[in-house]
């Protein structure tokens, strides 16, 4: 695909009006302003973060000719983003897999559910397939479930409970519910405070690789 003339990125993050300005420049077919106006909703940067919305102005660069539009998409991709379409033609086929059994399934189902990616949003479908997961041994659904008590996604919120999933991911190796854990010990949230196991989850989610955790050591 040929590089737009229009595709540069000199390039800095503006406010709401200069995002007006974009979106009048991408409705009269700037490419530039289109992966601009992506870029935006990327970053959260004038508006509030959206990838759905991101890979949509980022898709109507690329097939303008934007290269660097192209870059972008796949960066969302890189950080795990599929775009509602991607989930919706699977759906079936996840379904079926999940019925026999298969984790990966499960967990992609939970997902699916709880972010209304693919499927319509319902918490309690989610929680479902979490739960299915969990049972089976995956870190990644029995971190989910731990959010859901934590913020009251499906179920009344309880931070005990809450505590209770998150230390089971981490042990079974969820880097993030290692720093979730830590967070907990360190403010005593389900439970007593401790300030040394809130070091010893952090120090753990640092070693495989956790960045965030390295300012708790």
């Amino acid at each position: 695909m040929s590089h737009n003339r229009n595709d540069h990125d000199s390039y800095l993050f503006c406010g709401p009006k200069a995002l007006e300005w974009y979106r009048k420049a991408a409705a009269l077919g700037d490419v530039s302003a289109m992966h601009n106006i992506g870029r935006h909703y990327a970053a959260g940067a004038g508006v509030p973060k959206n990838d759905n919305l991101a890979f949509q102005w980022f898709r109507k660069a690329a097939l303008g000719g934007s290269t660097l539009a192209e870059i972008n998409i796949l960066a969302l991709y890189r950080a795990g983003y599929r775009p509602p379409f991607y989930y919706k033609a699977r759906l079936p086929r996840l379904r079926m897999a999940a019925r026999a059994g298969n984790v990966n399934a499960m967990d992609t189902l939970g997902y699916m559910y709880s972010a209304g990616q693919g499927a319509p949003r319902d918490f309690n479908r989610a929680l479902r397939w979490y739960r299915a997961a969990a049972a089976k041994g995956s870190a990644y659904s029995a971190r989910e479930i731990g959010m859901c008590y934590e913020h009251g996604f499906g179920v009344p919120a309880n931070i005990v409970k809450a505590r209770k999933w998150l230390r089971k991911a981490a042990k079974e190796g969820s880097v993030y519910a290692m720093g979730d854990v830590g967070s907990l010990y360190l403010h005593g949230r389900g439970g007593p405070r401790n300030n040394a196991k809130a070091l010893q989850w952090f120090s753990k989610g640092a070693r495989r690789g956790n960045v965030g955790d390295i300012d708790f050591i």
